[in-house]
C-alpha cells in the first residue's frame, strides 16, 4: 500500500518576491516581499475573511489577508502590489494548503 502514496514535495520554507515598482506606505517602502509557511491559525484567520463568499473575491480577500500575516506587510500595501506578484504569492502559501497526496491514490 505504501508503494501507491506519493506525497507532494513541499514548497521552499521561504520565497522572496522582489516587488517593482517599490510600494511607499505610512513612511516605509516595501519592495521585497518575503514569505514562509503558515501557521495553521494563520490559515483559518483567512479563511475567515471569505465570509462565506466563495466567489474569486472572497477567495482574493483570503489570499491578501493570508499573505499579510505571513509577510507582515500592511493590507493596504499588499493591495498595490502587482497582481502576477500577488498570484505568485498566493500560489506559493496554496502549496502549503493544499499539502497531501500526490496521485490521489489511496
Amino acid at each position: 500500500m505504501a508503494d501507491d502514496m506519493q506525497m507532494v514535495q513541499a514548497p521552499d520554507t521561504t520565497k522572496t518576491i522582489i516587488i517593482r515598482p517599490p510600494i511607499s506606505f505610512k513612511g516605509g517602502t516595501f519592495d521585497m516581499l518575503v514569505l514562509r509557511e503558515p501557521m495553521s491559525g494563520e490559515v483559518r484567520k483567512a479563511e475567515g475573511q471569505m465570509r462565506n463568499n466563495l466567489s474569486n473575491e472572497g477567495l482574493r480577500l483570503m489570499n491578501t489577508h493570508l499573505i499579510s500575516m505571513v509577510s507582515g506587510w500592511p493590507v493596504p500595501v499588499i493591495e498595490q502590489i502587482r497582481i502576477s506578484d500577488f498570484n505568485e504569492a498566493a500560489a506559493y502559501l496554496q502549496n502549503f494548503i493544499e499539502a497531501g497526496l500526490g496521485t490521489g491514490k489511496i
